[in-house]
């Protein structure tokens, strides 16, 4: 493996791209406590890998103009908010919650 497409070091690692992180990582989307659960139950069989969350874009507003579902940004933001809210009551510190920027920047459009 390559890293930064270019050699198996570059001039920015002094590491093999190899060992700079984890080959794997688990990335769950969630859309209600459900989600939540089974992801805490696969987290907890695999504790050595990280974890990763995403709120779900679960209630699409109007129709894109460019031909995407839309999204309802605030539902998305107020799901983001819930998430994190919860991951931090449970005291899950080793999880990550990321947003689906993808789903920001082109709503619902497949295919980018």
């Amino acid at each position: 493996m390559y890293c930064c497409g270019a050699q198996p070091r570059c001039d920015r690692h002094d590491a093999p791209f190899a060992s700079s992180g984890p080959a794997i990582t688990l990335k769950f989307p969630v859309a209600d406590e459900d989600d939540l659960a089974f992801a805490d139950q696969v987290r907890q069989l695999h504790r050595d890998i990280p974890c990763y969350l995403q709120p779900v874009n679960a209630t699409p507003a109007a129709p894109h103009p460019a031909g995407a579902n839309g999204v309802d940004i605030e539902a998305l933001t107020e799901k983001y908010r819930w998430l994190v809210d919860q991951v931090s009551q449970k005291g899950w510190f080793d999880v990550r919650v990321v947003p689906q920027w993808h789903v920001h920047v082109w709503g619902n459009l497949r295919g980018v």
